[in-house]
């Protein structure tokens, strides 16, 4: 899944730096590196790394990002393994329809080997809609719909299943400028059916340290509504990276 991930993302950079030649393209990435220590002597570390592309060019625009979450453990008998590993590739093509009102085509693919799910696939198209949109605030909505395919763990009681079908999108992205140097961030995306529909929310702080670097405090919760026995729905990630804009 690593290498799906990798090749994908440079896909996605060799087709956005193909307009780099206009200067109409922007990213970011992130990087971060957490460590932990309990009572019980048993110690935990996560390497977070993202990466998010944008092109836009009059009308058209284009969103690629890619995630990675993977942690490891040591027990108090000094064992070593590895506890999560998330993969998520993501990538978005909008046409601005007016100043206000978007249409958009968003493909999305997450890998996660400790969840529920082996695989969370989803494409689906719709409307936005840049209900504020100025120099310190911005709120956008977007709705759409088109289908998904995951596939469930098998269990203990259950076998490994495929679910496929048509599928909702609802999706709010809000960043506001608290000071000439600080920045707050939160989104929250909905997508699925009667299946499984799965919740994420992000929330974050943004501290420019000079033009290119800044200290990025977030927070992520997932929700899975349908998953088997025994299995919690919901997942949470804490971090603190360090953002590189480009």
């Amino acid at each position: 899944m690593n290498k799906i991930v990798l090749l994908t993302s440079l896909l996605a950079l060799g087709t956005t730096s193909a307009y780099a030649k206009d200067n109409t393209w922007s990213g970011e990435g992130e990087l971060g590196y957490t460590t932990s220590k309990t009572a019980a002597n048993t110690e935990s570390s996560s390497l977070i790394a993202k990466l998010g592309l944008n092109y836009k060019n009059d009308a058209w625009g284009n969103q690629a990002k890619v995630e990675n979450i993977r942690t490891k453990a040591t027990d108090s008998a000094g064992n070593n393994k590895k506890t999560a590993d998330r993969s998520t590739l993501t990538d978005k093509l909008t046409y601005d329809i007016n100043e206000t009102v978007y249409s958009f085509a968003n493909a999305r693919y997450e890998d996660d080997t400790f969840s529920a799910y082996h695989y969370q696939k989803n494409l689906t198209l719709g409307l936005g809609w840049h209900a504020i949109k100025n120099d310190s605030t911005k709120l956008n909505f977007e709705l759409g719909a088109g289908g998904q395919e995951d596939k469930l763990r098998a269990t203990a009681t259950t076998a490994s299943k495929k679910n496929s079908g048509a599928a909702g999108r609802f999706f709010e992205d809000f960043s506001h400028k608290l000071t000439a140097t600080t920045d707050f961030t939160q989104s929250l995306l909905v997508e699925g059916n009667s299946d499984n529909a799965q919740s994420t929310f992000d929330a974050g702080l943004k501290v420019a340290i000079n033009g290119s670097l800044a200290l990025k405090l977030s927070h992520q919760v997932k929700h899975n509504s349908e998953v088997p026995a025994g299995t919690k729905n919901y997942s949470r990630v804490s971090s603190a990276t360090l953002v590189y804009g480009f």
